[in-house]
Protein backbone atom coordinates (compact mmCIF):
# COMPACT_ATOMS: atom_id res chain seq x y z
CA UNK A 1 0.00 0.00 0.00
CA UNK A 2 3.00 2.15 0.69
CA UNK A 3 2.94 2.75 -3.52
CA UNK A 4 -0.30 3.07 -3.74
CA UNK A 5 -0.99 5.62 -0.94
CA UNK A 6 1.09 8.32 0.75
CA UNK A 7 1.13 8.44 4.68
CA UNK A 8 0.93 11.43 7.30
CA UNK A 9 4.13 10.52 8.83
CA UNK A 10 6.90 8.87 6.91
CA UNK A 11 9.37 6.18 7.82
CA UNK A 12 13.15 5.86 7.01
CA UNK A 13 13.85 1.81 6.29
CA UNK A 14 14.82 1.67 9.59
CA UNK A 15 11.54 2.65 10.77
CA UNK A 16 12.79 6.27 12.12
CA UNK A 17 9.94 8.71 11.79
CA UNK A 18 11.50 11.01 9.22
CA UNK A 19 9.52 14.18 7.44
CA UNK A 20 11.25 13.88 4.53
CA UNK A 21 9.14 10.95 3.79
CA UNK A 22 5.59 11.75 4.78
CA UNK A 23 3.26 14.21 3.75
CA UNK A 24 3.54 15.67 6.92
CA UNK A 25 7.02 17.75 6.46
CA UNK A 26 6.98 18.94 9.99
CA UNK A 27 4.82 18.45 13.16
CA UNK A 28 5.26 19.55 16.78
CA UNK A 29 3.58 18.58 20.15
CA UNK A 30 2.71 21.22 23.14
CA UNK A 31 4.92 21.06 26.24
CA UNK A 32 1.60 19.08 28.01
CA UNK A 33 1.56 16.91 25.53
CA UNK A 34 -2.07 17.58 24.30
CA UNK A 35 -1.59 19.25 20.99
CA UNK A 36 -0.34 18.55 17.74
CA UNK A 37 0.19 20.23 14.87
CA UNK A 38 0.90 18.74 11.99
CA UNK A 39 2.32 21.01 8.68
CA UNK A 40 1.80 19.64 5.10
CA UNK A 41 3.95 19.62 2.18
CA UNK A 42 1.87 21.50 -0.70
CA UNK A 43 1.86 20.24 -4.08
CA UNK A 44 0.84 16.82 -3.40
CA UNK A 45 -2.32 15.42 -5.73
CA UNK A 46 -4.39 12.52 -5.80
CA UNK A 47 -4.20 10.24 -8.90
CA UNK A 48 -7.67 11.71 -10.34
CA UNK A 49 -5.71 15.52 -10.11
CA UNK A 50 -7.26 16.64 -6.96
CA UNK A 51 -4.64 18.33 -4.37
CA UNK A 52 -4.51 16.70 -1.04
CA UNK A 53 -4.97 19.02 1.86
CA UNK A 54 -5.67 18.55 5.71
CA UNK A 55 -9.11 17.72 5.34
CA UNK A 56 -8.53 14.89 3.59
CA UNK A 57 -6.13 13.81 6.04
CA UNK A 58 -8.57 14.42 9.01
CA UNK A 59 -11.26 12.58 6.82
CA UNK A 60 -8.96 9.98 6.21
CA UNK A 61 -8.29 9.45 10.45
CA UNK A 62 -11.95 9.94 11.06
CA UNK A 63 -12.84 6.78 8.86
CA UNK A 64 -10.91 4.32 11.36
CA UNK A 65 -12.63 5.94 14.33
CA UNK A 66 -16.04 5.60 13.11
CA UNK A 67 -18.05 2.69 15.24
CA UNK A 68 -18.24 -0.32 12.88
CA UNK A 69 -14.19 0.13 11.88
CA UNK A 70 -12.24 -2.73 12.04
CA UNK A 71 -9.12 -0.93 12.46
CA UNK A 72 -6.69 -2.29 15.04
CA UNK A 73 -6.26 1.20 16.75
CA UNK A 74 -9.61 2.75 16.20
CA UNK A 75 -10.39 1.89 19.85
CA UNK A 76 -6.99 4.02 20.82
CA UNK A 77 -7.44 6.88 18.93
CA UNK A 78 -11.75 7.28 20.00
CA UNK A 79 -10.40 7.49 23.43
CA UNK A 80 -7.50 9.56 22.52
CA UNK A 81 -8.59 11.73 19.95
CA UNK A 82 -10.64 15.17 21.42
CA UNK A 83 -11.18 17.42 18.66
CA UNK A 84 -9.28 17.46 14.78
CA UNK A 85 -8.98 21.57 13.46
CA UNK A 86 -8.24 22.34 9.83
CA UNK A 87 -6.17 25.35 10.49
CA UNK A 88 -5.39 26.14 7.13
CA UNK A 89 -5.85 23.48 3.81
CA UNK A 90 -2.04 22.68 5.01
CA UNK A 91 -1.90 22.55 8.67
CA UNK A 92 -4.20 20.27 10.89
CA UNK A 93 -4.36 20.83 14.73
CA UNK A 94 -5.12 17.55 17.01
CA UNK A 95 -6.02 17.71 20.14
CA UNK A 96 -5.80 15.16 22.38
CA UNK A 97 -7.75 14.20 26.36
CA UNK A 98 -4.53 13.94 28.05
CA UNK A 99 -1.08 13.62 27.63
CA UNK A 100 -0.24 11.35 23.93
CA UNK A 101 3.49 11.11 23.28
CA UNK A 102 3.34 9.02 20.30
CA UNK A 103 0.48 10.36 18.25
CA UNK A 104 3.43 10.96 15.35
CA UNK A 105 4.32 7.11 15.70
CA UNK A 106 0.79 5.62 15.16
CA UNK A 107 -0.13 7.91 12.78
CA UNK A 108 3.04 6.68 10.46
CA UNK A 109 3.55 3.66 8.64
CA UNK A 110 5.05 1.94 11.69
CA UNK A 111 1.61 1.03 12.57
CA UNK A 112 -0.06 -0.05 9.08
CA UNK A 113 -2.35 1.74 7.30
CA UNK A 114 -3.59 4.33 9.97
CA UNK A 115 -1.78 7.73 8.14
CA UNK A 116 -2.24 6.35 4.57
CA UNK A 117 -4.63 9.46 3.15
CA UNK A 118 -7.23 8.73 0.56
CA UNK A 119 -8.95 11.66 -0.90
CA UNK A 120 -12.34 12.84 0.65
CA UNK A 121 -14.19 14.65 -2.12
CA UNK A 122 -13.22 11.25 -4.38
CA UNK A 123 -14.26 8.51 -1.66
CA UNK A 124 -17.73 10.65 -0.88
CA UNK A 125 -18.72 10.98 -4.50
CA UNK A 126 -18.50 6.91 -5.15
CA UNK A 127 -19.33 5.72 -2.01
CA UNK A 128 -16.78 2.79 0.08
CA UNK A 129 -17.70 0.05 -2.38
CA UNK A 130 -16.90 1.64 -5.20
CA UNK A 131 -13.97 3.16 -3.28
CA UNK A 132 -13.00 -0.27 -2.54
CA UNK A 133 -12.94 -2.25 -5.66
CA UNK A 134 -10.79 1.23 -7.53
CA UNK A 135 -9.05 2.97 -4.99
CA UNK A 136 -7.52 6.33 -5.61
CA UNK A 137 -4.07 7.76 -3.37
CA UNK A 138 -1.15 10.17 -4.65
CA UNK A 139 1.55 7.48 -4.22
CA UNK A 140 4.12 7.05 -7.46
CA UNK A 141 1.60 3.92 -8.27
CA UNK A 142 -2.12 4.00 -8.86
CA UNK A 143 -4.77 1.26 -8.90
CA UNK A 144 -4.42 -1.11 -12.26
CA UNK A 145 -6.89 -3.83 -11.48
CA UNK A 146 -7.35 -6.91 -9.44
CA UNK A 147 -9.16 -10.15 -9.30
CA UNK A 148 -10.70 -10.93 -5.76
CA UNK A 149 -8.42 -13.91 -4.66
CA UNK A 150 -6.11 -13.85 -6.91
CA UNK A 151 -4.33 -10.72 -7.57
CA UNK A 152 -3.90 -7.38 -7.28
CA UNK A 153 -2.07 -5.24 -9.92
CA UNK A 154 -0.78 -1.43 -9.82
CA UNK A 155 0.78 0.83 -12.62
CA UNK A 156 3.26 3.49 -12.10
CA UNK A 157 1.88 7.31 -13.02
CA UNK A 158 5.13 7.84 -15.11
CA UNK A 159 5.51 11.11 -13.11
CA UNK A 160 8.39 11.49 -10.60
CA UNK A 161 7.35 10.84 -7.25
CA UNK A 162 8.05 13.39 -4.50
CA UNK A 163 9.47 10.59 -1.98
CA UNK A 164 10.39 7.59 -4.20
CA UNK A 165 11.25 9.43 -7.81
CA UNK A 166 10.05 8.04 -10.94
CA UNK A 167 9.38 4.50 -10.79
CA UNK A 168 11.47 1.96 -11.99
CA UNK A 169 9.03 -0.65 -12.51
CA UNK A 170 5.82 0.60 -14.87
CA UNK A 171 3.72 -2.75 -13.27
CA UNK A 172 3.80 -4.01 -10.09
CA UNK A 173 1.80 -7.30 -9.02
CA UNK A 174 0.89 -8.51 -5.78
CA UNK A 175 -0.09 -12.56 -6.21
CA UNK A 176 -2.30 -13.39 -2.85
CA UNK A 177 -0.65 -17.05 -2.04
CA UNK A 178 -1.97 -18.39 1.58
CA UNK A 179 0.16 -21.47 1.78
CA UNK A 180 3.77 -20.71 2.55
CA UNK A 181 4.92 -24.35 0.69
CA UNK A 182 3.68 -22.73 -2.55
CA UNK A 183 5.41 -19.05 -1.74
CA UNK A 184 8.54 -20.89 -0.97
CA UNK A 185 8.11 -23.03 -4.55
CA UNK A 186 7.61 -20.43 -7.18
CA UNK A 187 10.46 -18.50 -4.86
CA UNK A 188 13.16 -21.15 -5.88
CA UNK A 189 11.12 -21.33 -9.53
CA UNK A 190 11.73 -17.88 -9.62
CA UNK A 191 7.79 -17.36 -10.64
CA UNK A 192 7.85 -14.47 -8.26
CA UNK A 193 10.90 -11.76 -7.21
CA UNK A 194 10.00 -11.59 -3.35
CA UNK A 195 7.48 -12.99 -0.81
CA UNK A 196 6.85 -13.38 2.53
CA UNK A 197 8.31 -16.27 4.97
CA UNK A 198 8.25 -17.56 8.29
CA UNK A 199 10.89 -18.27 10.64
CA UNK A 200 10.26 -21.80 10.42
CA UNK A 201 11.25 -21.28 6.42
CA UNK A 202 14.24 -19.35 6.70
CA UNK A 203 16.90 -22.02 6.93
CA UNK A 204 15.09 -23.59 4.00
CA UNK A 205 15.39 -20.44 1.79
CA UNK A 206 19.01 -19.79 2.79
CA UNK A 207 19.98 -23.38 1.78
CA UNK A 208 18.16 -23.14 -1.46
CA UNK A 209 20.45 -19.56 -2.14
CA UNK A 210 17.85 -17.32 -1.44
CA UNK A 211 18.41 -13.61 0.39
CA UNK A 212 16.46 -13.69 3.34
CA UNK A 213 15.94 -9.84 4.61
CA UNK A 214 15.07 -8.81 8.03
CA UNK A 215 13.01 -5.94 8.83
CA UNK A 216 14.28 -4.06 11.71
CA UNK A 217 12.29 -2.94 14.44
CA UNK A 218 9.24 -4.53 12.35
CA UNK A 219 7.79 -6.47 15.72
CA UNK A 220 8.45 -7.25 19.22
CA UNK A 221 8.26 -10.39 21.40
CA UNK A 222 7.03 -9.66 24.33
CA UNK A 223 7.08 -11.72 27.43
CA UNK A 224 4.52 -10.83 30.29
CA UNK A 225 4.12 -13.42 32.92
CA UNK A 226 0.55 -14.43 34.31
CA UNK A 227 1.74 -13.81 37.72
CA UNK A 228 -0.08 -12.08 40.73
CA UNK A 229 2.02 -8.22 40.19
CA UNK A 230 0.47 -7.26 43.94
CA UNK A 231 3.10 -9.74 45.49
CA UNK A 232 5.64 -7.93 47.53
CA UNK A 233 8.56 -9.86 45.62
CA UNK A 234 7.95 -7.62 42.48
CA UNK A 235 8.23 -4.29 44.77
CA UNK A 236 11.94 -5.61 45.46
CA UNK A 237 13.43 -4.52 42.02
CA UNK A 238 16.47 -6.74 42.41
CA UNK A 239 14.41 -10.02 42.15
CA UNK A 240 12.45 -7.90 39.35
CA UNK A 241 16.39 -8.03 37.79
CA UNK A 242 16.60 -11.61 38.62
CA UNK A 243 14.23 -12.26 36.20
CA UNK A 244 15.20 -10.14 32.90
CA UNK A 245 18.94 -12.39 33.96
CA UNK A 246 17.12 -15.72 34.10
CA UNK A 247 16.25 -15.13 30.15
CA UNK A 248 18.45 -16.19 27.71
CA UNK A 249 17.34 -13.74 24.96
CA UNK A 250 19.69 -15.48 22.67
CA UNK A 251 18.75 -18.77 22.93
CA UNK A 252 15.03 -17.22 22.16
CA UNK A 253 16.67 -16.00 19.21
CA UNK A 254 18.05 -19.04 18.01
CA UNK A 255 15.51 -21.66 18.30
CA UNK A 256 12.40 -19.75 17.91
CA UNK A 257 12.93 -16.74 15.51
CA UNK A 258 15.88 -18.81 13.36
CA UNK A 259 18.39 -16.47 14.45
CA UNK A 260 16.72 -12.84 12.62
CA UNK A 261 16.78 -10.74 15.73
CA UNK A 262 18.47 -9.21 18.47
CA UNK A 263 17.52 -8.29 21.70
CA UNK A 264 16.76 -4.73 22.88
CA UNK A 265 16.27 -2.97 25.71
CA UNK A 266 12.95 -0.15 25.95
CA UNK A 267 11.10 1.82 29.25
CA UNK A 268 8.60 -0.14 31.21
CA UNK A 269 4.94 0.46 29.98
CA UNK A 270 1.98 0.12 27.47
CA UNK A 271 4.08 1.68 24.36
CA UNK A 272 6.91 -0.63 24.03
CA UNK A 273 5.00 -2.96 21.66
CA UNK A 274 4.37 -0.15 19.62
CA UNK A 275 7.47 2.00 19.63
CA UNK A 276 10.34 -0.72 20.43
CA UNK A 277 13.44 -0.80 21.95
CA UNK A 278 15.73 1.99 22.92
CA UNK A 279 18.91 2.31 21.47
CA UNK A 280 20.49 4.04 24.06
CA UNK A 281 19.91 1.30 26.37
CA UNK A 282 21.66 -1.98 26.63
CA UNK A 283 19.77 -5.55 27.69
CA UNK A 284 20.32 -7.45 30.39
CA UNK A 285 23.23 -10.16 29.59
CA UNK A 286 21.81 -13.85 30.45
CA UNK A 287 23.57 -14.76 33.88
CA UNK A 288 21.54 -17.30 35.40
CA UNK A 289 23.17 -18.91 38.07
CA UNK A 290 23.27 -22.44 39.18
CA UNK A 291 22.73 -23.87 42.90
CA UNK A 292 26.04 -23.32 44.53
CA UNK A 293 27.58 -21.43 42.02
Amino acid sequence: MLLLFDNLIGTTHDMKLSPEKGLSNKWEMSSDGRTWTFHLRKGTKFHDGVELTAKDIKFSIEQFMLPDSRNTNGGLFKQTIKSMEIKDPYTLVIQCNGPFLFLDYFLSDNEGLESAIIPKDYYERVGQDQFARRPIGSGPYKWQSQLVGSHIKLESTGMKHWRDGVPKYKYMTYLIIPEASTRMAMLKRGDVDTAMISREEVKEALDAGIKVIPKPGSGMLCFYPNMQWTSPAFSDIRFRKALNLAIDKEAIIKHLLAGMGIPVATLPGAAATSCGGDPTLKPYPYALRRPGA
